[in-house]
């Protein structure tokens, strides 16, 4: 039987190949997307492209500009812009942020310009409205050294902001003439007047809670001097209090620090590689774990001769198969800290591979002479064959009914990407960056090579 350079193995049906993906496809020194299969479906063309998505909107690359597609390929910011942020960062609705030539514009989820790349800076307010509202922005130009709030027809709110900081909700605190007030973005209205010297988040160091009286206050203002208490409604509150600490209760002095932390625990990785030969070996030890279907399976290791065979109780265990090993090692899941029941670490004539321990059969004749845990993926195993890298993916937490083993061919590993279903079912496809000849490798967890010389 022809012995593939990727092996991988499916335990489960789940994973259907319903999901779609767009997986980075080099060929040649041009890259472009291929479905999970390997078939290019958006031809090689930029000098490199992302793996990662926002509402189908890839990031490609050329001759150092930077661009947007969408899932067929069409760029929808064309590949000319010294680089492009997604805006909001941590939202469903995809905006732009666009850079050229030391100017900014900014654009819509189809690359139309709401603001042209004419500014120095543009900061899109928050209203909290999921843009249901018309847009606003806090925009600078190279002319000016004060900002302007504007609408996204360009029409001016305020001018002559010195500072701005996002508050709460659609309110800012906004510093214009040297004073500061609270402006809220949805009435385009004052809340506060402009006119304290600061105003700050009802806080203070290390006391934890105001008293009775000033529990519904939220900010607080300095004015020559004199502190001024803004409520949650922002209705201005007067104090004969000189010092901020005034308003607040004292920690109690407890025997037990309630604030005290505990270090975290230092996980060795390395334990999820568990040596059970040698001088590690008892007699009769179970390992217990569960398979996909939650079945208890148990493993054990008994020894001849100085050598060691591995058996489980799984019904598709061939007893009529014969492996005896130098050295063995189980598997740690690296989220769960449970047995793999699938695959072990097997070592004969100074060589490891790796056994199949539900069927009792090594995994072809992929051989590496030592291996180690990546030190940033804990989940993956790199393999070293002379001077060659492949890899072994331990479970995880995305995709734990998938192992794959990647045969050491490669010069080195750089890198492992969670490719997310275009139709955002939860699985992923796993693809794995390697190098070879000076060249990126993507790898798929399918035993496809997305890459053509």
């Amino acid at each position: 039987m022809k012995i593939s350079t990727l092996i991988v193995l499916l335990f489960s049906l789940n994973f259907g190949f319903s999901q779609t993906f767009n997986v980075p496809f080099r060929k040649g020194t041009l890259w472009g997307y291929a479905d999970k299969l390997g078939k290019i479906i958006i031809e090689p063309k930029y000098d490199s492209v992302s793996a990662d998505y926002d509402n189908f909107r890839w990031y490609v690359f050329k001759n150092g500009k930077t661009g947007i597609i969408n899932i067929e390929g069409i760029e929808r910011i064309p590949v000319e812009y010294d680089s492009i942020h997604k805006q909001p960062v941590h939202s469903e609705y995809n905006e732009f942020e666009v850079y050229k030539n030391g100017q900014m514009g900014y654009t819509d989820i189809n690359g139309k310009f709401i603001l042209p790349v004419a500014y120095k800076s543009i900061y899109k307010a928050d209203d909290e409205s999921f843009n249901r509202l018309e847009l606003k922005f806090f925009v600078q130009t190279n002319a000016d050294e004060k900002y302007q709030l504007i609408t996204q027809n360009k029409t001016e709110i305020l001018k002559d902001i010195e500072d701005f900081k996002n508050i709460y909700n659609g309110y800012y605190i906004i510093q214009t003439n040297k004073k500061n007030g609270i402006y809220s973005m949805i009435s385009k209205s004052w809340k506060i007047n402009a006119e304290y010297d600061s105003i700050k988040r009802f806080d203070f160091k290390d006391f934890y809670r105001p008293k009775e009286e000033f529990k519904n206050i939220k900010y607080y203002g300095l004015k020559s001097g004199k502190i001024y208490l803004f409520t949650n409604s922002y209705e201005i509150v007067t104090t004969s209090f000189n010092k901020i600490e005034d308003f607040f209760y004292k920690p109690e002095n407890n025997s037990e620090d309630i604030y005290s932390t505990v270090p975290d625990e230092v996980v060795d990785i390395r334990k999820n590689i568990i040596k059970v030969t040698g001088d590690k070996y008892v007699e009769y030890q179970e390992y217990k774990t569960k398979d996909f279907n939650r079945t208890q399976i148990k493993i054990s290791i008994s020894k001849e001769k100085e050598k060691y065979k591995i058996k489980c109780n799984n019904s598709s265990f061939d007893n009529t198969k014969k492996f005896l090993f130098d050295e063995i090692c189980l598997l740690k899941s690296s989220y769960d800290g449970k047995y793999d029941s699938k695959f072990a670490l097997v070592k004969s004539k100074n060589k490891w591979q790796f056994f199949n321990i539900i069927k009792n059969e090594l995994i072809s004749n992929i051989t590496f002479d030592s291996y180690n845990i990546h030190k940033r993926f804990n989940n993956i195993l790199l393999l070293k064959n002379k001077n060659k890298i492949g890899l072994y993916q331990l479970e995880d937490g995305r995709d734990a009914e998938i192992s794959a083993i990647v045969e050491p061919i490669y010069d080195s590993f750089e890198n492992f990407k969670y490719i997310t279903s275009n139709d955002r079912e939860y699985h992923s496809f796993n693809l794995y960056y390697f190098k070879k000849d000076g060249k990126l490798c993507p790898v798929g967890m399918n035993g496809i090579k997305f890459y053509q010389d």
